[in-house]
């Protein structure tokens, strides 16, 4: 083989390896994306939940069948549940952001 075959070919190789490394990125920002909106439905679940507890607890303190130890949890979980939440939508926007990025410069 001449010298500019080889080099045709190791030229090649990189176009195929820099070629496979783009679709993995792109499809690991993809699944990070997918991921995140799953965990978005997920939380938001729970934090309703959580907002239910809530009443629930502070509708069992009224009747005496709860103490206000056991509704300042259920606002803690509240609370927990929120800030997981807006991290989510954050990291959902950092993984959108990602993906446009990785698209716009295919």
């Amino acid at each position: 083989m001449s010298s500019a075959k080889i080099q045709l070919q190791s030229a090649e190789y990189d176009l195929q390896n820099i070629r496979l490394q783009v679709n993995t990125e792109l499809l690991n920002a993809l699944k990070g994306f997918e991921n995140q909106q799953k965990l978005i439905s997920i939380e938001r679940d729970n934090n309703e939940l959580s907002k239910e507890n809530i009443e629930i607890c502070l509708q069992r303190l009224k009747l005496g069948q709860s103490t206000s130890l056991e509704v300042h949890q259920a606002q803690d979980n509240y609370v927990q549940s929120s800030t997981r939440l807006i991290n989510f939508q954050f990291n959902l926007k950092v993984a959108e952001i990602k993906l446009k990025q990785l698209i716009s410069t295919l």
